[in-house]
């Protein structure tokens, strides 16, 4: 993290609280100015993501770099999934939302094969292994048993337009969607997808997106910042406000507690219990108003990504959480303190604490094993009381480390261990 040279201040329950703080989020350069629709990652490092004018864009060290790919015969694609770095298959359309297709590689992307359809394939669902499930434009879904070699479709409802399937093991899954100007259904099957039951219909909120948990719980996002949950395996749903009003594509649970889900309006919200209540992440300065967030993909609850309009993904590898120094109070503090980090060992972000006694200047900085200065965290004057920084080391390599504080009349010097 480099110094602190420009804050944003928040006002959080009262004037003595106060973050100044940067986005736990971070833009990536993907190379493309094509709004992005799909991605799909095999491991913490290589993912692909896919968009508009044929993009197809893949990254082999977690999205520090880009390459920019395409398929050569234009379209745009919206749905993938990759076995191994060398096998996957990406869904699309041309012109037509009724003239889907299917493509598939095997040697990395250096040669694709073909398949039509009379629906375009809003999303394709794999737990890994070679059945797959893609939810189609015509009010189908289809199954594949070997990788997209083969397909079999199933009727689901009249001019559906399914945008969403999600199975929780190979036979239980739930699809749903939207007639056009007309209801939105979510279907559930239980022996893989060979026949289809309706569930729910709602005649105001389009289904963009469907996540389960478990067997029992899940939920759909929709328009107006609405989230469904059921408990009971889809039999009844709830109504959840998210506490906004923007629309909802995708919404992901990579913990029980830890959900994300993403839309419109550069929206990106965080739950931790579970969907009980959503807060907004703080988003870089530099991302306007006008971007829509179409996808959200995480590895656990902390490393995700994001993308959606103009090219844009954002990454996060400490769950979205604010970077930066947030003021805790001064209620208590009568002399100069600095904490132990925590959590100690980490990997790659951590809290650290300190008290300062009086109005001061304080510097915290990083220091290496050599005693090198390598990174400062804060450098400015800060009134008494209680302080906390948020501290990414997603740069740093692991081994030992050292921070120390030091202000006009105090400085005190602790250990802290990076395990990547």
């Amino acid at each position: 993290m480099k110094t602190l040279i420009s804050f944003c201040l928040f006002f959080i329950l009262s004037i003595n609280s106060i973050s100044i703080s940067q986005s736990g989020w971070a833009k990536q350069r993907s190379f493309t100015v094509n709004t992005l629709i799909g991605i799909y990652f095999i491991n913490d490092n290589t993912g692909w993501v896919v968009g508009n004018n044929g993009v197809i864009c893949t990254t082999t060290n977690g999205g520090t770099n880009w390459v920019n790919g395409a398929y050569g015969q234009g379209g745009t694609w919206v749905s993938l999934y990759f076995k191994d770095q060398n096998t996957g298959i990406i869904g699309g359309y041309n012109v037509s939302h009724l003239a889907g297709f299917i493509i598939k590689t095997t040697n990395n992307g250096n040669s694709w094969s073909r398949q039509d359809f009379n629906g375009e394939p809003y999303d394709i669902f794999s737990f890994g292994g070679d059945t797959i499930w893609s939810s189609r434009h015509d009010g189908y879904v289809m199954r594949s048993y070997n990788l997209g070699n083969t397909w079999t479709s199933t009727f689901v409802h009249q001019n559906l337009e399914l945008y969403t399937v999600y199975f929780i093991n190979n036979l239980t899954g739930w699809t749903g969607g939207a007639v056009y100007q007309g209801l939105a259904y979510i279907y559930k099957t239980t022996n893989g997808g060979i026949s289809w039951f309706n569930q729910f219909i709602n005649s105001s909120n389009h289904f963009y997106g469907i996540y389960f948990i478990n067997e029992q719980t899940g939920f759909a996002a929709t328009l107006n910042g609405c989230i469904y949950q059921t408990t009971d395996s889809g039999t009844n749903w709830l109504l959840k406000l998210s506490g906004i009003n923007n629309v909802l594509f995708k919404i992901k649970f990579p913990s029980l507690n830890t959900g994300y889900a993403v839309g419109n309006i550069k929206t990106i919200i965080k739950t931790t219990n579970t969907g009980a209540n959503w807060t907004v992440q703080l988003l870089p300065s530099n991302i306007t108003s006008f971007i829509t967030f179409n996808n959200v993909l995480f590895r656990s609850i902390t490393l995700g990504w994001a993308i959606g309009d103009s090219g844009i993904i954002v990454k996060t590898t400490n769950g979205g959480e604010p970077l930066g120094i947030q003021y805790l109070g001064n209620e208590i503090v009568e002399e100069y303190r600095l904490s132990q980090n925590y959590p100690n060992p980490f990997n790659p972000t951590t809290a650290i604490e300190f008290d300062l006694a009086k109005t001061t200047n304080a510097k915290l900085s990083i220091y290496d094993l050599t005693g090198k200065e390598i990174e400062i965290l804060v450098n400015e004057d800060l009134k008494r009381g209680s302080y906390r920084v948020n501290y990414n080391a997603f740069n740093l390599s692991s081994g030992v480390y050292y921070y120390k504080l030091i202000t006009n009349d105090f400085a005190e010097t602790k250990k802290l261990v990076l395990l990547k």
